[in-house]
């Protein structure tokens, strides 16, 4: 018989398995609702962590501290709204003032000064508020360590300012540091052509200038001037001395306490318990017993929607211009991008609550474009009938100016910097530069101009002549708009243009402004034209909501404190500007003006 041989085994297929979607939905599901779980325990937290004013007993003394920048506004962070604390803006210290005034359980205010970063405008502003309060029958108290002029300008208004022992108090007079590049640049082949309209617009001039041109000294010599004899008139003021002694004072330099004591520069030397000692006795009580309420506590900024029908807007526009929707920097600095301006605006139109409108203005300007597409949109809201006016900060020049004309009504304080209504547009040329690192650049173009801003290669004399022409025709536009604004014939305006900065006491007597006076004047001058007895102020942008913040923490740029120590300012208000590519006239502070 055959023998049969068994069938041979199937083949070995390794069939895939089907995975199952079972396990990776159920784990993002379980991962889903533990994420908001953990965002409602973070809402709730930060709803319960939200601080409450608290009411002050009689005869409370309200201590307010100062250190650092007093900033008119800062984009939110991201994270902002865990921290349970709001941010205190300028307008807040000013809102905290008058609020202290009206208080009849607040006796006086104990005010800690340590260094400042703050303009003097805004010291000149809270001076003013101080010497409201202190004309309500109540006192203010100063108490520092270190202080220099800035400093001590805000600590002469106290009726009794004292210093430690070991403290320092540095009045050597004001300067203004302005440094040039050009040389440097040459050294690196590296050119800049320049159409500045005209002489005294001098932003440009750090880097086509080895150092100053006499228009440029003339004006920042004036401006150091004025706001020396300012500081010198005021401080004499609330110390009741003589001018003369003041400027003495300015001129023989660093004092230790004892020595401002017998100049009368404070008055006494005593550590910060021995001036809440000292408070205590005014009050006719001890330190044990003394209300010291921090201002933290007892104010609570509101930057979000008040109630009622009857509203003054206060709109917040600080920093750099530029174009677009952005509200930081590209070193997390504020800047006024114009979409988003226009969106507030609007946003304002909108609301039938507001009466009256107030820009506040800390800006040097930025992109010329920019600010007249911002101008635009205030002049249609003042043809709206509704109340509109200008408050201007430390600074509002150039494109800063050009926001404030389209306001009918214009304020600024005696310090604050301003003018400087001119353009000025740049192009880099970096042939040479390429040319000594051996890069070899070839182009290839659909038209003899298409490389027109490209910096490879100098302008011929055709295109720079087209360049120069085209900035003449923005300035000859902006100086129409701004004698327009001040109800002025251009051929009587334009002599005050020219790009010249001018301080606030020179503007008003230009006729650049209209009134000397800070925020809060602005704010009540605007409710009276709105025919307001009672109202609430609004501040502008507001509050963002959680999510937009939280969107914010991942796109918000990120201040690196290296370079922003090392880079210029001019050049990181270029890289904020994008001139390279986007050319254009540039309506911005002819320099970066550091008064110390």
């Amino acid at each position: 018989m055959e023998e049969r041989l068994p069938p041979p085994p199937p083949p070995n297929r390794d069939r895939k398995k089907k995975k199952s979607v079972v396990l990776p939905l159920l784990l993002f599901f379980v991962t889903f609702i533990l994420l908001l779980g953990v965002i409602g325990i973070i809402l709730v937290v930060s709803a319960l962590r939200s601080p409450k004013a608290i009411s002050a007993p009689r005869n409370s003394v309200l201590r307010i501290q100062l250190s650092g920048e007093l900033p008119e506004y800062v984009p939110p962070s991201g994270l902002a709204v865990l921290t349970g604390k709001k941010p205190f803006f300028f307008y807040d210290y000013l809102a905290l003032i008058e609020k202290a005034k009206n208080d009849p359980k607040i006796a006086g205010i104990y005010l800690e000064i340590y260094p400042l970063s703050a303009g003097y405008a805004q010291m000149s502003e809270l001076r003013h508020a101080l010497q409201d309060f202190q004309a309500a029958d109540k006192f203010v108290t100063v108490y520092g360590e270190m202080w220099s002029e800035s400093e001590y300008y805000l600590a002469s208004v106290g009726d009794d300012v004292f210093m430690t022992p070991e403290s320092m108090l540095m009045l050597d007079g004001f300067m203004s540091r302005i440094s040039f590049y050009q040389e440097a640049l040459a050294w690196a082949g590296i050119k800049v052509d320049v159409a500045a309209f005209k002489e005294y617009k001098s932003f440009a001039d750090s880097y086509r200038y080895a150092e100053m041109t006499d228009a440029h000294r003339e004006s920042t010599t004036a401006l150091l001037s004025e706001i020396n004899q300012n500081f010198i008139k005021d401080v004499a003021s609330s110390r009741e001395i003589a001018e003369e002694k003041v400027s003495d004072a300015l001129t023989n330099g660093t004092y230790d306490a004892e020595t401002a004591f017998t100049a009368g520069l404070i008055d006494g030397v005593q550590y910060r318990d021995q001036v809440e000692a000292s408070i205590a006795k005014k009050l006719n009580t001890d330190v044990k017993n003394l209300h010291l309420i921090e201002f933290y506590r007892y104010f609570i900024p509101n930057h979000g929607q008040p109630g009622g029908t009857n509203q003054v807007a206060v709109l917040l526009a600080n920093g750099t211009i530029n174009s677009g929707t952005a509200d930081r920097g590209a070193f997390g600095d504020s800047v006024v991008g114009s979409d988003w301006f226009v969106d507030q605006v609007r946003s304002i139109r909108e609301d039938d609550r507001i009466k009256a409108v107030v820009v506040r203005i800390d800006s040097p300007g930025g992109s010329g474009l920019a600010s007249d597409v911002m101008w635009r949109e205030l002049k249609n809201l003042e043809a709206d009938g509704i109340p509109l006016v200008a408050s201007m900060g430390n600074v509002a020049a150039s494109g800063g100016y050009y926001l404030a004309m389209g306001c009918p009504t214009i304020f600024c304080e005696p310090m604050t910097i301003t003018g400087s209504i001119g353009v000025v547009a740049m192009r880099i040329d970096m042939a040479d530069f390429y040319n000594n690192i051996k890069v070899n650049v070839q182009v290839l173009k659909t038209g003899p101009n298409a490389d027109f801003f490209d910096p490879y290669r100098p302008l011929t004399d055709e295109e720079r002549n087209a360049f120069l022409q085209r900035t003449g025709q923005f300035y000859q536009a902006f100086v129409e708009k701004a004698a327009e604004s001040r109800n002025k014939a251009f051929d009587d305006f334009e002599p005050l243009a020219h790009g010249r900065v001018w301080s606030g006491s020179a503007a008003l007597q230009n006729g650049l402004v209209d009134r000397q006076g800070g925020l809060m004047d602005a704010v009540r001058f605007a409710a009276q034209s709105a025919g307001l007895s009672r109202y609430s102020v609004r501040l502008f942008p507001g509050e963002k909501d959680f999510w937009a913040l939280l969107q914010d923490s991942q796109v918000e740029a990120k201040n690196d404190p290296v370079i922003d120590q090392v880079l210029p300012p001019l050049a990181k208000r270029l890289v904020d500007l994008n001139v390279a590519k986007q050319p254009q006239p540039l309506a911005v502070l002819p320099f970066d003006i550091e008064i110390q």
